[in-house]
């Protein structure tokens, strides 16, 4: 992705100080260049500041800027065909017999769409 924008949100959640503490920007803005996490301010900041910009607005949402869902669903992309809907304890030995394929590739071949 190439370009900037801003994304605008009525939250921005920019960090955990501890297990239960998060640093939140109220009525927060973030930008967007080249598909990276620039900066963060707030909404009044990023207007005052913005050059060219496009603004996108999500006035009721809580944004978290950076957040990668790294998980992973082993055995559910073609290459492992999926797994059946088993009792934990089937599903472990199920597993057992399957092929042996690397994670990180197969969490690089997305399924078709």
């Amino acid at each position: 992705m190439t370009g900037s924008f801003w994304i605008t949100a009525r939250w921005v959640l920019t960090s955990i100080q501890d297990r239960f503490t998060p640093t939140i920007v109220e009525d927060g803005a973030v930008l967007v260049r080249d598909g990276v996490v620039e900066r963060v301010s707030t909404r009044e900041q990023a207007e005052r500041e913005r050059r060219d910009e496009p603004i996108v607005r999500y006035p009721r949402h809580v944004m978290l800027p950076g957040f990668v869902n790294s998980h992973h669903h082993v055995g559910l992309t073609p290459l492992q065909l999926g797994t059946p809907d088993l009792p934990l304890e089937l599903w472990i030995v199920a597993r057992l017999g399957e092929y042996a394929v690397d994670p990180y590739l197969d969490t690089l071949y997305p399924p078709s769409r």
